[in-house]
This record gives structure tokens, sequence and C-alpha cells, in this order.
């Protein structure tokens, strides 16, 4: 299943204009390219204490983006299965 015509699934709930979820894999699909982009990923923000996308870059104070894990996981599900933790970006690099 390489493209987006072959499954069926859901808007994003945080980016319901970039991705799709698929329903059986719980994988982003870019809705511009069709591409898989493996399971939601978000990292626990050290400095406003709430998680963000892997994929935004911005302000903590953006309401959007400051996610819960009661929300990720009414949204997404479980932890480890249907979204993965990744480490705080660092942007030095």
């Amino acid at each position: 299943m390489d493209t987006a015509t072959e499954w069926s699934g859901y808007p994003d709930p945080v980016f319901p204009d970039e991705f799709w979820i698929d329903d059986s894999t719980g994988e982003r699909v870019s809705t511009t390219t069709n591409k898989r982009k493996g399971l939601p990923q978000f990292y626990d923000c050290g400095i406003c204490g709430h998680w963000h996308p892997i994929e935004w870059n911005g302000d903590c104070r953006e309401d959007r983006f400051r996610l819960t894990t009661d929300f990720l996981e009414e949204e997404y599900g479980q932890e480890g299965q249907c979204w993965q933790e990744v480490p705080m970006p660092t942007w030095e690099d």
C-alpha cells in the first residue's frame, strides 16, 4: 500500500490539511504526496510541559500545538502503538 487511494482513514487531528491517519496501520499519509510518514511523533517539551508534534517548530504559546497526554491518547491511541515519543529537538544543529 503506497498510495492514499489504497487505504481508508481520517484526517490527522493536529494536521488535518497535511496528513491523514491510516485506519489499519495508524501511519500518517501525506495529503500532497501520498507518501507514508510512519506513526505520528511527538516530543515532551521541557519548556512548557506539553507535547508538540515533531514537524512543528513554533512558539509554545500557540495553543493549537500545546497537546496533553490525554489528547494524544484520545485522538491517536496508546503511545508506542499509535504514536511515538521522540527526543525534544535542539534546533542548534
